[in-house]
């Protein structure tokens, strides 16, 4: 039920769909694992086919359970894909792997929209390499994964065509093999739950069409999205079902649910859940009305945990309206090392860097209406709203993490803003709390409390540093 805060969160990342990319099995060695994850890593901005918005991504290597469980309170916690990167070189070994793979599976089988285990050591068609395969590789220098020694450059080809589906070719083979087919979990591998889908490359340097595969999973689990966001819109009143932070759940145990006040909770929190998809969807305009409409149902109750997820929710979707980022650039050929014109590797970079033009995108969203992106907070506003946001989250105990996280993502907005007076008050509230409790300790004379508070004072002076390297300015 607790939350382990994330450091590293962004005001943007609400936009985000995050994806699990997790190393499967003993085989592939670390190295290798690196050179995948940065070519996964890069995905993180997906042109969606046939519609102009643009699929933000956020991958994490590791996800504890413990925040997938708030993915119900806000959308963008919540594992919607899974990446298992593994090795293998025969059946047995890609069973054992496909074990481990299946476990992590299971583990985020709640929120997972799709899943792709790819697998390196193999042919594309699920099939062991040749001897004169591993002997090519190893003349050209191309090893297998789990023993490659190469200097860990990433190839910086442009994806070619998306080669068939290998499942079929894969259960063939388990079916002609009499040994195999014997096997009870080799016969399960063909009825694996839709979204599955197992991925062969000989090597890591012979998958010049990994980025495509990752455009097609992304596009797939945006429109499973997309259209949950659709049975959202369109939820009858009456089959209305309350959506809960994890903490809250037993306290809505035996409660009578024929009340005006319950329905306006449903209502309300409903709405702020589809405000959050929509953000994931790329309809940032939408989700502020949306937000906007659910803090005006929420407010009567007193749902105060909600109202604030909803001005949490407000601010995101304003500052990915009001400043929208930039897919990153790829690092830029040395002239001293170019290649001779004409040459095929010439051709390709320069269509590479060509594409790229059309790559460097915003969010998305530059094609909405000014009247819709005119429904963005301002940031004087948007300052407003996450210290509303903030207090709202201090009234609960197990919502502190969350409480942290907004005042993070207030500090790199106002710091973003050149704001450095106010970067104090959301920062620094914590320290003052510490001093408060501290010097009431000293006066009534407990000691016990008195040191546990003077050893936290001790250590928000962390808090003063951080002041001091990014020169804020003092509250005195």
């Amino acid at each position: 039920m607790s939350l382990i805060i994330d450091y590293g969160q962004l005001a943007e990342d609400h936009q985000s769909l995050l994806v699990l990319v997790n190393q499967t099995g003993t085989l592939l060695n670390n190295k290798t694992f690196n050179r995948a994850w940065e070519r996964i890593h890069k995905c993180n901005c997906i042109g969606i086919p046939g519609q102009k918005r643009k699929a933000w991504v956020r991958y994490k290597r590791f996800y504890p359970k413990e925040n997938n469980e708030w993915g119900d309170f806000q959308a963008h916690r919540k594992v919607l894909g899974l990446v298992s990167v593994g090795e293998c070189s025969n059946i047995q070994e890609f069973e054992d792997l496909f074990d481990c793979y299946k476990k992590v599976k299971e583990e985020y089988s709640d929120t997972l929209f799709n899943s792709r285990l790819i697998i390196f050591g193999m042919n594309r068609d699920g099939s062991p390499l040749s001897e004169e395969d591993k002997r090519k590789f190893l003349k050209s220098g191309k090893t297998s994964p789990v023993h490659s020694e190469d200097s860990g450059v990433t190839s910086d080809l442009s994806p070619t065509e998306v080669c068939g589906e290998v499942d079929s070719t894969k259960d063939n083979k388990i079916q002609n093999d009499p040994e195999i087919s014997g096997r009870p979990h080799s016969n399960s591998l063909t009825k694996e739950s839709t979204g599955a889908e197992v991925v062969f490359f000989p090597c890591i340097d012979e998958c010049p069409d990994l980025e495509e595969k990752l455009k097609e999973f992304i596009s797939s689990i945006f429109f499973v999205l997309d259209g949950k966001r659709l049975d959202r819109s369109f939820e009858r009143a009456d089959r209305m079902q309350l959506i809960c932070a994890p903490f809250e759940k037993k306290d809505y145990v035996g409660l009578d649910t024929d009340t005006k006040s319950f329905r306006k909770k449903c209502q309300g929190r409903l709405r702020k859940h589809l405000a959050d998809l929509c953000l994931q969807a790329g309809i940032s305009g939408e989700a502020i009305l949306h937000y906007e409409t659910a803090i005006d149902i929420l407010k009567p109750v007193n749902d105060w945990l909600w109202i604030g997820a909803c001005f949490e929710g407000l601010c995101s979707a304003s500052v990915i309206l009001v400043y929208p980022r930039v897919k990153s650039q790829t690092l830029r050929r040395v002239e001293s090392m170019s290649v001779k014109p004409g040459s095929s590797m010439g051709k390709e970079t320069k269509n590479r860097a060509g594409s790229l033009k059309h790559n460097l995108t915003t969010n998305g969203l530059q094609e909405l209406a000014d009247p819709v992106a005119k429904t963005a907070l301002n940031p004087a506003d948007i300052i407003d709203k996450y210290r509303e946001c903030i207090l709202n989250y201090s009234k609960f105990k197990l919502a502190a993490v969350i409480e942290l996280e907004a005042c993070l993502k207030a500090c790199r907005f106002l710091i973003q803003q050149k704001i450095k007076l106010k970067t104090g008050l959301v920062t620094f509230n914590y320290n003052g709390k510490i001093n408060s409790l501290s010097s009431r300790s000293r006066k009534i004379n407990i000691v016990k409390n008195t040191s546990k508070f003077c050893s936290l004072e001790l250590g928000s002076n962390m808090l003063l540093r951080w002041r001091n390297t990014y020169n804020i300015d003092s509250l005195e």
